[in-house]
């Protein structure tokens, strides 16, 4: 009997992730979700997720992974609302506050709102805007 299952796609590769991490294994999680990146079949959720995971994790050398991983969220798929929340989000807590605040408008337009505000309020949290 096989020990230890082998996951090779992408999508096996997100689902152990978040598998990983609703059992609080930070580490293994990590490693999982950049593995399905890696194979550059990632979905958007991967890297918003991805990037979600980071934030909450409070790592400053990670600054820029985390912008990289919401803009290719936002690539992947552009009408989500709450990837262009977050993408908005980041940019304002690195300083970039116009883009920031055009680039969240642009997510209000798209909605639904009462989500987009919800990840705002969880974004704040754990990011702080700077001034």
């Amino acid at each position: 009997i096989q020990e230890e299952l082998k996951v090779t796609s992408s999508f096996g590769l997100e689902k152990a992730a978040e598998n990983a991490l609703r059992h609080k294994r930070k580490i293994r999680g990590r490693r999982l979700y950049q593995e399905a990146i890696d194979t550059g079949e990632a979905s958007a959720n991967a890297y918003h997720r991805f990037s979600l995971f980071l934030i909450k994790e409070d790592k400053s050398e990670d600054a820029d992974k985390i912008l990289e991983l919401c803009k290719k969220a936002v690539e992947l798929d552009p009408l989500t609302g709450q990837f262009q929340t977050c993408l908005g989000h980041v940019l304002k807590a690195q300083g970039q506050l116009e883009e920031g605040t055009r680039i969240m408008k642009l997510a209000d337009e798209m909605g639904p709102k009462d989500e987009n505000a919800r990840l705002a309020k969880l974004l704040r949290r754990y990011l702080p805007i700077k001034d």
